[in-house]
């Protein structure tokens, strides 16, 4: 055999050795590259493909690859070639599912099959990206690169009602639009949305449920901030995180309220002329919260935390018929609005002197807005394609109104935009930043870093000194605790620093009192033992001065008889020392001076 080998070897031409060698080498390699389906990743950058790229991949594939990176990292993976053989709109043959996560129960990022596969985002440290193929037809595959590094997070936070697809609350990057399906459970009809940076959770409400909850970013620790009532229609929401308050509007009792994050408290800011209140806002720095109306009269006003100093800016007109959204531009001193009627989005100064509309799109329904430096976004509300498909879509715009872009489009509502970044985060302190602003109960900021303090009656108290820095997001609250959802506990983040000064200076009090107590029951349990040794040595002295003189024997044994006379006396006036020692400092004299003066009387 071993000679057959050598003979057919030799008959061989270099060049047939040479591309025996290769096809050698590329049939390992190929066996290497389908064993190694999936895998772990942990560098900070790599390349992903599918079994045998750049050839087709093999059929009946099922490969997961998992990326993971430093903590505090995020990773973008994006695509060099996409090419799956699945015609249908379902993926349900062949295709591409990545997660924002670590597992196959993580938040849903985006399935790819027979479309364009687009840059993808994680939120966290690590992606799960699961590739599967089935038995029938082949393509060539993927071919993509990653990369992790730290990047400041921006992103939307979207809120979408059922038409006839997804329902609940969107997390999208605002670079890439990667978007992330917040797993919530029990959400009915979300409508506001807002992000409290300070503790990572977002906040929005229900108009089903009418409640307003909060969670985590990525859904966990849900919980039931406030049931509002069975009348309740709660559209808009605003987060102070700063001040740590929280503002809502409620069209279906016609109120704007406000609640503490620290205690609960809830307190109505405003109750009267309000028709349809519809989105707000808030001034962190000035304590200054703004808000739409849609009613009869459709206007957008102003007012402080408080209720006080109201302001109508923009009211009716050629400008307003839904005023559905408005969004705060602190920096250029405007407050831009969209309305769904007119199908303008314009702005007005908070002065409310001058006003500008900057875009009208006939046929669009505008319904959300915000703003990110130089752009704002928008959610339409006209439904209807050209292909008749009920379907809404998110716009990001300049603040122009020119350069329009797609970020998203959905078959369910898209209703309220939040936008949160990092690098333009107001980071503040404001007048209520630092120990509610020395308020025991609501502290609400004030013009030039300084604070006011309401108290439960409704009234106020003077503005606080000024503290450093500024900045505040307030909303209210209603609803008896009664109401709410036991099996979710209610938020109430943490007990005021005023409270635990009190608790503390209590406990030290109590403390202090006990032993002060047993100090002073021990001293005079000393100094009535003391006395009643004292008063008898004072009446042996005078039994002695009054007693004619005698003989010294004699004496003696008077003496001796006078002490056991005495005895009997001091048994009674042990009980009688202790009190007066007890109530008085003359009490403690008269104990003691006798036994320092009979002596010099006894013996002259």
């Amino acid at each position: 055999m071993g000679n057959i080998l050598r003979v057919t070897l030799s008959n061989l031409t270099a060049n047939q050795m040479i591309t025996l060698l290769i096809l050698c080498f590329f049939t390992f390699a190929i066996h290497r590259q389908v064993q190694a389906c999936g895998g772990e990743y942990t560098s900070l950058t790599g390349l992903l493909s599918s079994p045998l790229y750049p050839s087709q991949y093999p059929p009946d594939q099922d490969c997961v690859y998992i990326i993971r990176a430093p903590t505090g990292y995020r990773i973008t993976l994006t695509f060099l070639r996409f090419e799956l053989a699945d015609e249908t709109n379902n993926c349900q043959h062949d295709y591409l599912q990545i997660r924002d996560g670590g597992s196959g129960t993580s938040p849903f990022l985006s399935i790819y099959c027979n479309t364009t596969a687009y840059t993808r985002r994680s939120s966290s440290n690590t992606m799960w990206i699961r590739f599967r193929s089935d038995s029938s037809q082949s393509a060539a595959g993927f071919h993509a690169s990653y990369t992790a590094a730290i990047i400041p997070q921006k992103f939307l936070l979207v809120t979408a009602s059922v038409l006839s697809g997804y329902l609940g609350i969107n997390n999208i990057d605002i670079d890439t639009y990667s978007t992330v399906d917040i797993p919530l459970i029990g959400v009915q009809d979300p409508a506001a949305v807002d992000y409290n940076p300070m503790n990572g959770r977002f906040y929005w409400t229900d108009n089903v449920e009418k409640t307003i909850r909060s969670a985590n970013l990525d859904g966990s620790d849900a919980r039931l901030v406030r049931y509002l009532g069975l009348d309740a229609r709660p559209d808009g929401l605003c987060v102070d995180a700063l001040s740590r308050l929280i503002f809502y509007t409620d069209s279906g009792n016609k109120v704007i309220g406000m609640i503490t994050m620290y205690s609960n408290t809830h307190r109505i800011v405003i109750n009267s002329s309000l028709d349809m209140p519809k989105d707000i806002e808030v001034d962190k720095r000035n304590g200054v919260m703004y808000w739409s109306d849609r009613g009869a009269t459709p206007t957008i006003e102003r007012a402080n935390y408080d209720g006080t100093g109201r302001q109508t800016l923009v009211s009716g007109g050629e400008y307003l018929k839904q005023p559905n959204a408005i969004a705060l531009d602190t920096v250029e001193g405007r407050l831009y609005w969209a309305d769904g009627g007119t199908q303008k989005v314009g702005w007005v100064d908070l002065e409310g002197r001058k006003t500008s509309v900057i875009l009208q799109q006939p046929g669009l329904v505008f319904h959300g807005l915000d703003l990110y430096l130089n752009d704002f976004f928008v959610t339409d509300w006209s439904f209807l394609n050209l292909n008749q498909t009920i379907k809404t879509h998110l716009y990001r715009y300049g603040k122009d109104g020119g350069n329009r872009r797609e970020v998203a489009n959905s078959r369910s509502r898209l209703n309220d935009i939040r936008v949160h970044a990092e690098e333009v985060e107001d980071k503040g302190p404001n007048g209520c930043g630092s120990n509610n602003g020395g308020c025991s109960y609501i502290c609400v900021p004030t013009p030039g870093n300084r604070s006011k303090c309401l108290t439960e009656d409704g009234a106020s108290t003077k503005s606080e000194s000024p503290t450093t820095g500024s900045s505040t997001k307030a909303r209210d609250l209603v609803t008896p605790s009664s109401t709410s959802d036991p099996s979710i506990p209610a938020e109430s983040e943490s007990v005021s620093t005023n409270t635990k000064i009190i608790i503390a200076v209590c406990v030290v009090a109590a403390v202090v009192g006990i032993a002060v107590i047993i100090a002073l029951f021990i001293f005079f349990k000393l100094r009535r033992c003391a006395c009643g040794s004292n008063r008898k040595e004072l009446v042996v002295s005078t039994q002695r001065h009054n007693t004619p003189e005698v003989p010294l024997g004699s004496l003696t044994a008077t003496s001796n008889n006078i002490s056991g006379v005495n005895a009997q006396h001091n048994d009674h006036s042990y009980q009688s020392g202790y009190r007066e020692g007890n109530s008085s400092d003359a009490g403690e004299t008269n104990c003691e001076q006798p036994a320092i003066i009979t002596p010099k009387k006894l013996y002259p």
